[in-house]
C-alpha cells in the first residue's frame, strides 16, 4: 500500500516537473523559428539586430509573467 502511494507520487511529481519544462521548451523553439524566419527573410542586418534584440527582451519578459502562453500564442501568429 505504501508502495503505491510513493509511485503514485512520484509520478505526480514528475508530471509537475515535467510538464512545464517541455512547455517552456516548447516555447523557446517557437522563437527561435521566429527569428530564425526574420532574419532570414530580411535585407538589411540593422532590421536584424534589432529584431533580435526585441525577441530577447520579450523572452525575458514573458519568462517573469504569467502571460508567458498569450505571449507564445502570438509568437507563433507572426
Amino acid at each position: 500500500m505504501l508502495g503505491r502511494k510513493l509511485l503514485v507520487a512520484a509520478i505526480l511529481a514528475l508530471g509537475m516537473v515535467g510538464a512545464p519544462v517541455a512547455a517552456h521548451a516548447a516555447d523557446t523553439a517557437a522563437y527561435d523559428r521566429l527569428l530564425t524566419r526574420y532574419v532570414a527573410a530580411s535585407a538589411d542586418g540593422i532590421n536584424r539586430v534589432r529584431y533580435a534584440a526585441w525577441v530577447s527582451s520579450l523572452k525575458m519578459f514573458a519568462r517573469s509573467t504569467p502571460m508567458w502562453p498569450h505571449l507564445n500564442a502570438i509568437a507563433r501568429r507572426a
